[in-house]
């Protein structure tokens, strides 16, 4: 059903359209049309309001009512799911829906009396012998259960509306070609389910036995294996997804072509034929798929691997494909994903061309592209050495945890395979001018203190670019850093935000000042020392966070912000520095309590010098810091300061 073909009726012309086709999904955005059908085999989208359907009695997919005042007054059977999103649906006659009924706006149902093949919600008929088997008629709407039947039953249905679950039971649906709910096996490893003819399972089918064989085509939902061995599907070539939920579980399908969605694959499983497998994949040893050619996920080898495993037609993976002595794949041509090297690989594959990503020691990279001479293009890698450097078509560097640095990108995020964030060159710049006053003092305070990559010839050329746009670009204003679409980019940038650009543009309100007269050394071009003294004004200062939307939502907790600004009298600048709220009160123990050192050092410390939010210490002899962390006090940091700028 979902490979027919869609009609949409937009204007009075398409419906003409209704003609074409026997077998079609209608999606409906004419209002106040008239529809002349009798029986729709695919689904029914209504956008628009005030259509009639005067003569439709089935739908075989989903009915979907999105638009007000729509008529179907003959409508009797839907036999996929029933959504309601508008008012004033009317559906006098519905008697059935074998699917699901959604109600988002009230509606009147007087003739219903099925809703997911269960005549009252919940119920189901129970059978152990044959004469309550009598009572089950072909067509019947309705949910069976069939339990420690002493001898086989034997069933004359085509189809059933509805689920069957069979515990402790052999049955035989000679004639059955379609379930329209779900097939159930409990606690029947002595027993057999005979069906010959069966094409379709619209819902899942749940084992839990060992030694079933059931024949069916195609498995709508989810095949699950709870428990059980050398179960086996010798028909199945099509499923929704497989799950295996732990060892000691088996599926045998030889036929098995498809697995449509993400699959969970715990147990033992064969699929002589699969080639294409859907699935977030970590391969156990125990499965046999040795026509393998395409995952459509990651192919991880388990750790307690113990012998090597050959999946010599593999091609394609597209995820991730993590190497491991204990896996094989000679034929792999192309990882969409991340290949991660072990150190000291030595794996070689022929056929490789193409990786997405390359992970692992620097020096496994290098011996990994030594080595598969057939590589022609890496797309993304840490930076390594390499004779041929035109095969990473973007190198980068890992500078901190959670952000990464290329030659034309500042990327945002851990690890490519969870979406990286990029930030153009000239958008990275403008952030880092807001907190650095020059190149040389990002080079300084960022690049040597906090970066965490090695220095390399790659990276020096990506700096000498950010020091030429440096000069290109003007630093990103606090007004325009709120105006940034994507929240992500915003919460990195604020964190480059001087605290005076904060205060003055949120208002903050000044609560205390206070001065004090200090002594300091100064030096002239030739190296002689002087002593001055200054005046310095320490004010605290409080500013309401609840005007920044951001902050509300990165931390319901920050309301209010506190900082100190120190400037001296006798020059006219300014340096502002945040502080916790206990210092908000008393100006010098705020910039005192900005110095933090372990409080073994404090009574060895000679000197302190200071270059805005940088301090040095000029110790008597050499410590070893040990314990407490702790902020100085007015006293101790006042006496020590000998130089600040």
């Amino acid at each position: 059903m979902m490979d027919l073909p869609i009609i949409k009726i937009v204007k009075e012309e398409d419906l003409e359209f209704l003609q074409l086709y026997e077998e079609f999904h209608l999606e409906i955005y004419l209002h106040a049309c008239t529809i002349q059908l009798d029986h729709l085999k695919g689904n029914l989208i209504v956008r628009a309001t005030h259509c009639l359907f005067p003569n439709l009695k089935i739908v075989d997919g989903v009915l979907s009512v999105d638009g007000k005042e729509n008529v179907f007054p003959e409508l009797h059977l839907i036999k996929g799911n029933l959504n309601i999103h508008e008012v004033n649906t009317r559906l006098p006659k519905l008697e059935k829906i074998l699917g699901k009924l959604k109600k988002y706006e009230e509606v009147l149902l007087p003739k219903l009396k099925v809703i997911n093949g269960v005549e009252k919600e919940n119920e189901w008929i129970e059978i152990s012998n044959n004469s309550q088997l009598q009572k089950v008629k072909d067509n019947q709407y309705c949910n069976l259960r069939i339990y420690d039947a002493s001898y086989p039953l034997v069933f004359p249905m085509e189809e059933h509306f509805g689920s069957i679950e069979i515990i402790n039971s052999s049955c035989s649906f000679s004639n059955l070609k379609k379930i329209w709910g779900d097939l159930l096996i409990k606690k029947n490893d002595k027993r057999e389910v005979h069906t010959p003819k069966l094409k379709l399972i619209l819902g899942r089918c749940e084992i839990n036995s060992s030694n079933q064989r059931i024949c069916v085509d195609e498995i709508g939902k989810k095949l699950i294996i709870q428990k059980g061995m050398n179960n086996t599907f010798p028909s199945l070539y099509k499923v929704g997804s497989i799950t295996l939920t732990k060892e000691g579980t088996e599926l045998i399908a030889p036929q098995l072509r498809i697995i449509q969605k993400q699959s969970l694959l715990n147990g033992r499983f064969k699929a002589h034929l699969l080639e294409i497998i859907n699935i977030e994949y970590s391969y156990d040893f125990e499965h046999y798929l040795p026509n393998l050619r395409v995952i459509n996920g990651s192919i991880i080898t388990p750790e307690s691997a113990k012998s090597i495993h050959y999946l010599n037609n593999l091609t394609i993976v597209k995820g991730n494909y993590f190497t491991n002595d204990y896996l094989e794949t000679p034929e792999l041509t192309k990882v969409f994903g991340t290949l991660r090297l072990v150190d000291n690989t030595t794996k070689k594959f022929k056929n490789l061309k193409t990786i997405s990503v390359l992970e692992g020691s620097k020096e496994a990279k290098e011996n990994f592209v030594k080595i598969n001479t057939t590589i022609t293009n890496i797309n993304k890698s840490e930076y390594f050495e390499t004779d041929n450097p035109g095969i990473v078509k973007e190198f980068y560097h890992q500078i901190r945890e959670n952000q990464l640095l290329s030659k034309n990108y500042f990327y945002l995020g851990s690890r490519w395979r969870n979406q990286k964030l990029p930030i153009s060159f000239n958008m990275y710049v403008q952030i880092l001018k807001m907190k650095h006053s020059s190149y040389q003092n990002f080079y300084t305070r960022e690049v040597l203190r906090e970066w965490t990559c090695e220095m390399n010839p790659h990276l020096i050329t990506v700096l000498k670019k950010i020091e030429r746009v440096w000069q290109e670009v003007e630093a990103l204003s606090f007004q325009k850093l709120f105006k940034i679409e994507n929240l992500n980019i915003r919460r990195f940038s604020f964190n480059y935000v001087g605290v005076a650009e904060v205060m003055k543009a949120l208002n903050a309100s000044r609560i205390k000042s206070e001065g004090i007269l200090v002594k300091h050394y100064e030096y002239d071009l030739e190296g002689n020392k002087t002593i001055v003294e200054k005046h310095n004004i320490f004010e605290t200062y409080e500013v309401n966070f609840n005007q920044i939307s951001d902050l509300r939502v990165w931390n319901r907790n920050l309301q209010k912000g506190y900082a100190v600004k120190c400037w001296c009298t006798s020059t006219n600048n300014e340096h502002w520095l945040w502080i916790e709220n206990k210092y908000k009160d008393n100006p010098l123990e705020a910039i005192a309590s900005t110095f933090r050192i372990h409080e073994n050092i404090i009574p060895h410390i000679k000197h302190l010098k200071r270059q805005g939010d940088i301090l040095l210490c000029e110790m008597k002899r050499k410590i070893i810091p040990e314990g407490e962390i702790r902020p100085l006090t007015k006293e101790e940091y006042f006496k020590l300061l000998i130089a600040e700028s």
